[in-house]
């Protein structure tokens, strides 16, 4: 049986959806997150671990090798150019 707070967080789900288009966002992104999960499989854990022995910090590997970086640090470099 569906609740009243159900039924509501439903609706706002529905229409954050529909205001951010979010499914248009998603789409977009496709791509990108299939090429990630292929460099992901490709680059298996023990091949990382491998490249630590040569000095290069876990968020190092995977900048290199994926792309992008470790999600405090997006966080802060986003946040920078907002005091710059």
């Amino acid at each position: 049986m569906l609740y009243m707070e159900d039924i509501s967080t439903f609706i706002s789900i529905r229409s954050n959806i529909k205001i951010f288009k979010l499914k248009e966002l998603y789409k977009q992104h496709k791509d990108i997150v299939m090429e990630l999960l292929i460099k992901k499989a490709y680059y298996p854990k023990h091949y990382v671990e491998e490249l630590k022995g040569f000095g290069f910090s876990k968020d190092e590997i995977y900048h290199y090798l994926l792309g992008n970086y470790k999600k405090d640090k997006v966080l802060s470099l986003s946040l920078t150019r907002w005091y710059v």
